[in-house]
């Protein structure tokens, strides 16, 4: 059975196409891996063995292959230290463009990137100014997520449907933000059961900031001062927030509990970049 692939383009974020030429690319695209462990818990009547699995997305990579532009020796050894520059950054980012007619993704979305390996090649023709790279970039973060976060207001209630953070892939490092006043807050997810809650106190001019991929909290002030409550966080057994798709529907719901706010004061709202294969 043959499968549809997306003629997609990757980008190296930085890399300007005027100064290199994009050659060829390749993705090996993810796979699903079931990892296991067991644990030993000590007891008064022997050692408890307990089977740990979990279903994990393999990092997949990137194969490129760049050629230089240049028009002289010079201009050549400056591409090269830029491109150098750009691939030994520990920030570096892919750049995923979709195909034309394909309009159920973004047009372009991004994930970090790490170097493998980057090999450079010449051609004899223009063994001074002509160098190929071929490149292989691993994607630790397996998903393409938008260029932007977006901002979404909700409401309190046991079934409060979220929209704008939905495409394939589930999103794990929200941020909550939340204008006082206010005592605690629970978000629970109703597909993943994931969860968080935050104990404190938080005033009328305070805003509260949940960060879900730093695992932490903290309050901002009205006069701009940060403070750290961290220490107010907890979250249930079953792990931290992860908005999840249903999987029928693609729809996201949480309940939202407040404790201590006033209506038309306290505000909360989601901020997010939306997570796609």
């Amino acid at each position: 059975m043959e499968v549809y692939e997306p003629a997609y383009t990757y980008l190296l974020d930085g890399v300007d196409v005027r100064e290199w030429t994009y050659l060829f690319d390749n993705l090996t695209h993810s796979e699903l891996s079931v990892r296991s462990q067991q644990l030993e818990i000590p007891g008064r009547s022997g050692n408890l063995h307990v089977p740990c699995k979990w279903t994990v997305l393999d990092a997949p990579v990137l194969e490129l292959g760049l050629a230089p532009a240049a028009q002289s020796a010079g201009e050549l050894e400056e591409s090269l230290n830029r491109l150098q520059a750009i691939l030994l950054d520990p920030n570096l980012r892919v750049v995923r463009c979709r195909p034309f007619g394909d309009e159920s993704r973004p047009q372009l979305t991004v994930t970090r990137g790490e170097l493998v390996n980057a090999k450079a090649t010449k051609e004899d023709a223009m063994a001074g100014r002509w160098g190929r790279w071929n490149l292989k970039i691993r994607l630790p973060e397996v998903a393409w997520r938008d260029l932007k976060p977006k901002i979404v207001h909700v409401l309190p209630g046991e079934n409060v449907r979220v929209n704008g953070f939905a495409g394939t892939l589930p999103v794990d490092d929200l941020r909550i933000h939340v204008r006082g006043p206010l005592t605690s807050i629970g978000v629970t997810d109703l597909v993943t059961s994931t969860g968080v809650t935050w104990v404190g106190s938080l005033g009328d001019k305070e805003i509260l900031t949940i960060d879900m991929g730093m695992l932490s909290a903290s309050v901002t002030a009205d006069e701009g001062e940060v403070r750290s409550v961290t220490g107010g966080l907890d979250y249930p057994t079953s792990g931290r927030l992860v908005l999840g798709l249903d999987p029928k529907t693609r729809k996201q719901r949480v309940c939202l509990t407040l404790t201590g706010n006033e209506v038309g004061k306290t505000d909360v709202s989601l901020e997010g970049r939306r997570a796609w294969m």
